[in-house]
């Protein structure tokens, strides 16, 4: 495990051909960024446990852009001038609150909202208002709240005046809710710089270990770093419409006390502190303001850690690691891969499996592709790129699953379904088709259903907790959310009761012989893998059922082929 300081680097690195005395380079250079780190595999999942004091913030500006030209089209003013001013407004406005958040919180002027599962005291309002507005997509309780702490911090008043009355709002304790005034010294500042192109100067990175080659290119970085960053007061050339990165170094707070009190608190209060302020605090001309409240652009504003250390407390749940499949999309071959991963998997697994597929991550190479970018706005554009892709895809996919059983229930209810099905089977299972038909569907609503091993009975449930199926336009707009999930709950335990309430030894006999190709592709890759076995299902619910069970009135166009395929295909879509 090394560190290394830019001094040091500057007093002892070669530059290409040419010595350098970095010790006068550096105030020319006026880079006031935080050292460089360089850690091996198990330094940097050391790290990881700790709090971050450098951070990327990367911006998607189309939102704003979109709102802004759309605007400037109605209204007959020049579009392209119109979006660009926009556009600079919106990053001056987030780099602006970033900087005015970090000095009231470091001057006492704002108290840190903690993660509810901090060392720190959590103030008991705030505590049951957070857990209250959990999954909510917008919390006026929680607005009113922030509102009355910044118009607290605003306040011609000093920081113990302030601090009283924000005791009045809720029981923050003065040591544990704000900055210790002793661990932060009089030149506590946080650095910003705008992103050119990603290199060694974020070394820490590309992970790669310490050897002369790595140097070499860090002073030479530092030779030239205008070429890799630049200065986030300057006016933007707006290279790039669609997005931009920038740099935050916070500097001058005690290093054990930032990593054992209040690192991981400060980043969960600027997250909080700038979606609040970025909807009503006023930086910027009052009609850009307008247009970047109303066009959502809060919503494409990404903290993102720069090095091995955190922004949000590590924890091993399938939430933290949804976040962290973010940086894949950052990649050149994601889409290519995108598959593979679990988020995106037909059989989503979680952390376990996460952990079991790849347990060491790579550190010693660039393993997010940074270097291979030509600048830093083209892997940012790209990160957002993939990522609004990857949510369209996740949200058609949930769109498709709902509105197909909400055609069902509406065209075949749940009771019908369930009656329907013994009828079908009633008639006898004695072919071997009819046999492999009916060990498919128990097999299938074994697997999704079961009370204690079921993969999919938790993750429908987050989905009928979640508050973001009720902002979708649904075939099935009107009807209760809730209902229909607990429609197809019974659908799936009533199918497992049927299941059991068969003569299995009868049907299933000693000279029973299973074709494994009939099951639906999702269970052939759940449960046998390394077979490789293409589904045939499709084919052999055609050869089995010479009439349509359920069709479209419009174009006769096929829903299920029987009760029995309904119902794996209800299975096969959640």
């Amino acid at each position: 495990m090394y560190k290394f300081i830019l001094l040091f680097l500057s007093l002892t690195v070669f530059a290409g051909s040419d010595f350098h005395y970095w010790d006068k380079g550096l105030s020319e250079l006026d880079l006031d960024m935080n050292p460089l780190e360089l850690r091996n595999r198990a330094g940097c999942a050391k790290d990881s446990l700790l709090p971050t004091k450098s951070a990327f913030l990367m911006l998607d500006n189309t939102t704003a852009a979109k709102a802004a030209y759309r605007l400037a089209k109605v209204t007959g003013q020049d579009s392209n001038q119109v979006t660009k001013d926009v556009i600079r407004s919106f990053r001056k406005k987030v780099i602006y609150l970033t900087e005015t958040i970090h000095h009231k919180l470091m001057t006492r002027q704002l108290p840190i909202l903690p993660v509810i599962k901090s060392s720190n005291h959590v103030p008991s309002y705030y505590s049951s208002m957070i857990k209250s507005c959990f999954e909510q997509k917008h919390c006026k309780e929680l607005d009113y709240y922030l509102k009355r702490l910044w118009k607290n911090s605003e306040l011609n008043e000093s920081p113990v005046s302030k601090i009283i009355k924000n005791y009045k709002i809720d029981n923050f304790h003065s040591e544990e809710n704000y900055f210790n005034q002793s661990k932060v010294d009089g030149n506590s500042r946080i650095s910003c710089f705008k992103l050119k192109k990603f290199s060694p100067l974020q070394a820490h990175l590309f992970g790669t270990k310490p050897d002369r080659e790595v140097l070499q290119k860090m002073a030479e970085s530092l030779k030239n770093t205008n070429d890799y960053l630049g200065s986030c007061d300057q006016e933007d050339e707006l290279t790039n419409l669609k997005v931009s990165g920038y740099q935050f170094d916070i500097q001058g707070i005690n290093e054990k006390y930032w990593n054992k009190k209040i690192g991981f608190d400060y980043w969960n209060s600027m997250k909080l502190y700038m979606a609040w302020a970025f909807q009503y605090v006023k930086v910027v001309n009052p009609s850009h303001e307008t247009i970047l409240k109303n066009s959502k652009a809060a919503e494409t504003i990404l903290f993102t850690s720069n090095g091995c250390k955190s922004i949000d407390t590590p924890e091993c749940s399938n939430d933290y690691l949804a976040k962290n499949v973010l940086r894949e999309m950052g990649k050149r071959d994601f889409r290519r891969n995108a598959l593979d991963l679990d988020v995106l998997s037909p059989i989503v697994e979680g952390a376990q499996d996460e952990l079991l597929d790849d347990p060491f991550t790579e550190v010693n190479t660039d393993i997010l592709d940074l270097a291979r970018r030509e600048n830093a706005d083209q892997w940012i554009e790209s990160l957002f790129d993939n990522f609004g892709k990857t949510k369209a895809f996740i949200k058609n996919k949930l769109v498709s699953a709902l509105s197909f059983y909400t055609i069902l229930d509406k065209k075949v209810s749940v009771h019908r379904l369930k009656n329907d099905l013994v009828k079908y089977y009633a008639k006898g299972v004695t072919t071997q088709e009819m046999k492999n038909d009916l060990y498919y569907l128990c097999s299938e609503a074994a697997m999704v259903s079961h009370e204690s091993f079921s993969f999919a009975k938790k993750h429908i449930s987050l989905i009928k907790e979640s508050g973001f199926i009720d902002t979708l336009d649904l075939i099935f707009h009107g009807q209760s959310l809730e209902a229909l999930f607990d429609d197809y709950e019974i659908l799936m335990d009533s199918t497992r009761e049927f299941c059991r309430s068969v003569d299995q030894k009868k049907i299933w006999d000693d000279s029973f012989k299973l074709d494994k190709s009939g099951y639906s592709q999702w269970y052939l890759d759940k449960v046998m893998p390394k077979s490789k076995l293409k589904s045939t299902k499709d084919e052999k619910l055609k050869a089995l059922n010479s009439k349509t069970y359920l069709a479209f009135s419009s174009n006769n166009a096929v829903i299920c082929e029987s009760p029995s395929s309904c119902i794996r295909k209800s299975m096969s879509i959640f």
